[in-house]
């Protein structure tokens, strides 16, 4: 058992992680599963010394088979973490993308969301990124942000597409629940994010991105080729099983969502400690309307081995079908459901707002 003590030291904390996770890896060993691409992150992976990056991926290989050269190995890098060297010794160790979150090109903004970092050292890791070698690089933004408008929003999205990145993601801002703005909202001390101004923010990303050449094809992923779309996430779906290790990491397993605990105290005593639940017909659905193609009937009974009906989704889902093909934000034939791409900012924020609407009502 770990102590109390050990859990509050971040030195020690981050070594007992690290050695976890690799009994958790290694415990894993199937010579008929062929690993096409990693990812590292959400979260912070680059607080952890390169030597201990290397150190996982060396107990992956050695526990699965040998990435093939080209495939996508991925990490989040937080602003600030990582010196220039240190990310040559990354590139070297095989990662080849990475994402880095500036969320906002204005310092105010950062430091009222509490961000650890500032605009200048964004610059300066994204620099440091392109300079070791990385070719394949994501931004992340937050639109919907409660004291923002639409001028910050604009200047965000144009500074960070000069730097003309592989790939933008634009995420829909929220408070997960529990959180301290979650609890400012309920407080009424925070205004929740307004939709009308969202759907502005989002449109105009959109129109930014296709002036310089990148394409949404997923949710709010925004890549300049297919080569260089997140593939992890994209392919969630794609009838493969994915193996998540680590603290609050999921694995999927044909229809089974395979979660590991988010405790790190329970997870350093037992990283074998998991729960499994099937994924249900209404989260499917809801997952596969993010890409443009929408649900598929034909996919969707693949991947269930059922035969598509609308009575297997609940009746709740159904209002919401029913309510968006009346106002065309919908578009459903024989072979689908799919969003209309003329509403796709409409359809994006109400798809988002349908995920956490038990946040929004504030109950």
């Amino acid at each position: 058992m770990f102590s109390q003590q050990d859990l509050l030291s971040h030195k020690r904390n981050s070594q007992m992680y690290v050695d976890t996770l690799l009994k958790e890896i290694a415990g894993f060993n199937d010579s008929n599963e062929h690993c096409l691409g990693l990812s590292f992150g959400g979260g912070t992976p680059s607080l952890l010394a390169v030597s201990q990056l290397g150190l996982i991926i060396d107990t992956i290989h050695t526990s699965h088979n040998t990435l093939t050269n080209g495939n996508q190995v991925s990490i989040e890098v937080f602003p600030g973490t990582k010196t220039g060297e240190e990310l040559r010794e990354m590139r070297n160790l095989g990662f080849n993308r990475a994402s880095i979150g500036a969320q906002s090109f204005d310092d105010e903004e950062l430091e009222y969301f509490g961000r650890a970092h500032d605009v200048q050292t964004f610059y300066k890791t994204y620099n440091n990124l392109r300079a070791a070698g990385f070719e394949n690089l994501n931004i992340d933004l937050l639109f919907g942000l409660p004291e923002s408008n639409m001028d910050k929003w604009k200047r965000s999205v144009d500074k960070a597409l000069e730097l003309e990145p592989e790939h933008l993601t634009a995420y829909y801002w929220y408070p997960t629940i529990g959180s301290e703005f979650y609890l400012k909202m309920k407080e009424g001390l925070l205004k929740p994010p307004q939709r009308n101004d969202a759907i502005s923010q989002y449109s105009y990303v959109l129109e930014a991105t296709e002036k310089r050449g990148l394409k949404c094809y997923w949710d709010f992923n925004f890549s300049r080729r297919t080569e260089f779309e997140y593939a992890i996430e994209r392919d969630a779906f794609r009838f493969f099983p994915l193996k998540g290790f680590g603290a609050g990491a999921w694995s999927q397993k044909g229809t089974s969502h395979i979660a590991n605990t988010s405790s790190l105290e329970v997870y350093l005593n037992n990283p074998f400690e998991k729960r499994t639940y099937e994924y249900t017909f209404d989260y499917y659905i809801m997952r596969m309307l993010m890409f443009p193609q929408g649900l598929i009937f034909e996919q969707f009974e693949k991947f269930f081995h059922e035969k598509w009906s609308r009575e297997l989704i609940t009746k709740d889902l159904q209002a919401v079908i029913e309510k968006w093909l009346e106002a065309g934000l919908l578009i459903g034939d024989m072979n689908g459901f799919r969003f209309n791409s003329a509403m796709k900012a409409t359809s994006t924020v109400e798809l988002a707002e349908l995920h956490t609407r038990n946040i929004y009502a504030l109950t």
